[in-house]
This record gives C-alpha cells, sequence and structure tokens, in this order.
C-alpha cells in the first residue's frame, strides 16, 4: 500500500462516519421510540464532550500562537534596540 492510499484511509473513515451520522440524524429525527430517545441522549452527551475537548485544543493552539507572535516581537525589538533604532510601537 503506498503512503497516498495509507493516508487517505483516515480520511475516509472520517466522511464515512459523517455521511453515516448524518444519515442517521435524517432517519430518526422525530421519533417517538424510547430506544431512540435513549440513543440520542448518549450521543448528544458525546456531542458536548467533543465539542469542549475541539474548544480546548483550539484555546490551547492561540495561546501558543500568542505566545509565539509575543516572543516574535521582542526578538525584533531587541535586534532594533541593538543597531540604535528605538521604536516606541
Amino acid at each position: 500500500m503506498n503512503t497516498r492510499a495509507r493516508t487517505m484511509v483516515p480520511t475516509l473513515a472520517a466522511l464515512g462516519g459523517l455521511a453515516a451520522g448524518f444519515g442517521l440524524g435524517i432517519i430518526l429525527h422525530g421519533s417517538t421510540d424510547p430506544w431512540v430517545e435513549r440513543l440520542m441522549t448518549a450521543v448528544a452527551a458525546m456531542g458536548e464532550l467533543w465539542v469542549a475537548a475541539l474548544r480546548m485544543a483550539g484555546a490551547e493552539h492561540l495561546a501558543g500562537r500568542r505566545a509565539a507572535d509575543l516572543h516574535e516581537r521582542s526578538d525584533i525589538r531587541r535586534g532594533s534596540e541593538e543597531r540604535g533604532v528605538m521604536d516606541d510601537s
């Protein structure tokens, strides 16, 4: 199996899961069966955990980017001070 095919497998699995979720949501929408309601309650709880995890990962990414930006700016300012150029911005 070549490298390109191996990298496509997780992508196709994610797309398949997304399509299956949409399909089940469309089919089961509005159902009043007790097992469907229990299933939807469980899926909703997992969805809330998933969204919370994505938010945490996003916040960590943004904090890291901000720290890198501040570090880069301090390096630029330090370099300009060494050359005798003062920048008040």
